[in-house]
């Protein structure tokens, strides 16, 4: 790559298998038009160097593959299918100049092929760290949505997927003895001997969306409330206590039972407070949580029962060991601390 335009030319010529909207990258602006009856479900989040990872240990190719997939787990939260993304890209100009930034975007792409997202458009800017922005839009139905602010007295919650892995996995990338950056994602799994540890940082570098399970709950109309687990545990729950006035009881037992999924060394404080799991907790009537564990497909990712909800002024995030209840606090990540 010598030039922006060089770069431009050479991601026209990746994206030519992807679906064009009316107008696409090389104009001004993307055109696009929804489905009849659907409404646009639109997020945006970005990985900036030395704050959300450290370049010199993380393969570009799996860090491209990771901007995508943490933006689809906002879609999965609301149960919206995905469609196109917008993709801004900082890099310093020995990076833009080598083979790193075509890995980074080969990576991106791989991901965007897979969930069936179009590259309509973004920007190129020079910068003294790598940046990548990704703006992801969704369809939907009109008016099903699945919002933060639907859980009811008495709904039961639900996870899906893991907490506290991608935590523990980002511990042990710090911990690996690297004399190289490396360039691809077997080269770190081999460092690693134990199965609990590849597991828990293969969630960290590749974590799973579940855009199935979203669509599949909002589809149903099961879902009360729902959303992802991006900062960590209790700080998302109290996302979702406040929006829905409500306080969330989880048993001792079940935050011990999530502990041990991690292996040995995965405390409770990874599942609390960890972050980047990217999973998705929902909350339903117990009736539909019934028809929810005897219906829902496994391939969707691992199902639990997490706690209760029930209506309060005070919304709060509480742990019950069955003598007495802690209110938890938020230690969860924070862009600004």
């Amino acid at each position: 790559m010598k030039a922006e335009h060089d770069l431009i030319e050479w991601l026209r010529g990746r994206i030519s298998d992807l679906a064009e909207p009316e107008i696409g990258i090389g104009d001004d602006a993307a055109v696009l038009t929804p489905p009849p009856g659907h409404q646009l479900v639109i997020s945006t989040d970005a990985l900036t160097e030395d704050v959300h990872f450290n370049r010199s240990r993380i393969p570009p190719s799996i860090l491209g593959r990771k901007a995508l997939l943490v933006n689809l787990s906002d879609l999965a939260a609301m149960g919206a299918r995905p469609w196109f993304c917008l993709l801004a890209l900082s890099l310093p100009g020995d990076l833009a100049r080598s083979s790193y930034s075509s890995a980074l975007l080969d990576g991106f792409l791989q991901e965007a092929r897979r969930w069936g997202v179009d590259l309509v458009g973004g920007n190129l800017t020079g910068s003294a760290v790598v940046q990548i922005t990704v703006t992801i839009g969704g369809t939907i139905e009109q008016g099903q949505a699945v919002r933060r602010d639907g859980c009811r007295n008495g709904d039961s919650l639900y996870l899906v997927g893991h907490l506290g892995r991608s935590s523990r996995g980002l511990q042990l990338l710090g911990e690996l003895d690297l004399e190289a950056a490396p360039t691809r994602e077997q080269d770190l799994l081999e460092l690693l001997d134990d199965p609990h540890d590849v597991l828990c940082l293969l969630n960290h570098l590749l974590p799973a969306p579940h855009v199935r399970a979203g669509v599949w709950l909002r589809q149903r109309g099961l879902a009360n409330s729902m959303i992802d687990v991006s900062d960590g545990l209790v700080t998302d729950l109290q996302r979702l206590a406040e929006a829905s006035r409500v306080e969330i009881i989880i048993p001792g037992p079940t935050l011990e039972l999530l502990r041990s999924e991690g292996g040995e060394r995965m405390t409770c404080e990874h599942v609390l407070n960890g972050g980047e799991d990217y999973a998705i907790i929902f909350s339903c009537s117990d009736r539909a949580g019934k028809d929810i564990c005897r219906t829902f497909p496994e391939r969707f990712g691992k199902l639990r029962r997490l706690g209760m909800a029930h209506r309060s002024e005070k919304p709060s995030v509480q742990l019950d060991d069955g003598r007495e209840r802690t209110i938890l606090t938020s230690q969860g990540f924070d862009h600004f601390t």
